[in-house]
């Protein structure tokens, strides 16, 4: 569904993709803001997307027309924006955000704001920060990642989602509790969790790998801090800084896990022998079983092997 509102004399177009499974999205009260602000600057035309696939098909295909949009903005979660991202790397056109969705991770490390009118404002103001993006086996994200324990609590709740729709209810009343609720339910309950992973890096500024193998319940590759609704991990991840963290979570007791989960949803320092991290320009993630990688709460590889890499600069945002 579209809608393209054009005030007089407007030249330049504003982008909007929209998430309808997100909650705040369906109930519709952020478009009449944005049709207002936007549409004072802007020609506006708003597209609700049903799938990624068509999420990334209508921005590419925005990109590639003879006029392309002066700024895309993602209405919705770290999935929308994840989506949207990947089709503006390398482009120049920013990016907008208004946080729609159940984590919002990426909005909050870049500082815009979680109420509409306060996101609409940074994207009207066209003030812009260039990032960096992750690429795993040649797809990229802009938040956190990763395998094993990390990956179960994403992706369980999109599953839970999709499940019923009183659980899609239950789910989105949670907000992005629901994430650290997931992340404590794996580690207590979910079985077989642990497993052997030979990791390859390159540190920045060298010239020679390192490597290491070590029986981990997950491994996260990040480029920001937070993930999962506001869990902050043990990195100084900064997304401008040409660099990814890599953070091992140990193969430790399961009640120090959970123990460790409960310190970093307060901020507090967690035992190197159970979270170890790192800077590096690459990573190169091999397991002993097949594993799916998360991605800003989504699915975006399995297999065995996960090249992953940081694209410096690759996104420009409206902060």
């Amino acid at each position: 569904m579209s809608h393209r509102p054009t005030p007089p004399g407007a030249t330049a177009a504003a982008l909007v993709v929209a998430n309808p499974n997100a909650r705040r999205v369906r109930r519709g009260e952020w478009r009449k803001p944005a049709e207002r602000a936007l549409g004072r600057r802007y020609g506006i035309e708003i597209v609700s997307v049903g799938s990624a696939l068509e999420a990334a098909e209508v921005v590419r295909a925005r990109m590639a027309a003879e006029q392309r949009p002066a700024v895309v903005v993602a209405a919705g979660g770290d999935g929308t924006v994840r989506l949207v991202a990947q089709e503006l790397a390398g482009t120049g056109v920013p990016l907008g955000v208004i946080p729609l969705g159940t984590g919002n991770d990426f909005a909050r490390a870049n500082g815009i704001p979680d109420d509409i009118a306060g996101a609409l404002d940074r994207i009207v103001r066209r003030s812009t920060r260039a990032i960096d993006m992750l690429e795993v086996n040649g797809r990229r994200f802009v938040t956190a990642g990763g395998i094993g324990i990390g990956a179960h609590a994403a992706l369980v709740v999109p599953w839970l989602k999709a499940l019923h729709p009183l659980a899609r209810m239950a789910t989105e009343s949670l907000g992005g509790a629901v994430y650290r609720i997931s992340a404590g339910a794996n580690v207590m309950l979910r079985p077989g969790l642990a497993e052997r992973v030979r990791l390859t890096w390159r540190v920045p500024g060298e010239t020679a790998d390192q490597s290491m193998d070590v029986r981990a319940h997950g491994v996260f590759v990040a480029n920001q801090r937070t993930m999962g609704g506001g869990i902050a991990l043990p990195v100084p991840a900064d997304n401008a800084d040409g660099a990814l963290d890599v953070c091992v979570v140990h193969d430790v007791a399961r009640v120090r896990l959970l123990a460790a989960l409960t310190q970093l949803l307060r901020g507090s320092a967690v035992a190197s022998n159970v979270f170890s991290a790192w800077r590096a320009v690459r990573v190169t993630i091999e397991t002993e079983r097949k594993s799916a990688f998360f991605g800003c709460g989504d699915l975006v590889a399995e297999g065995t092997k996960f090249e992953v890499r940081v694209v410096p600069g690759a996104l420009r945002v409206l902060v």
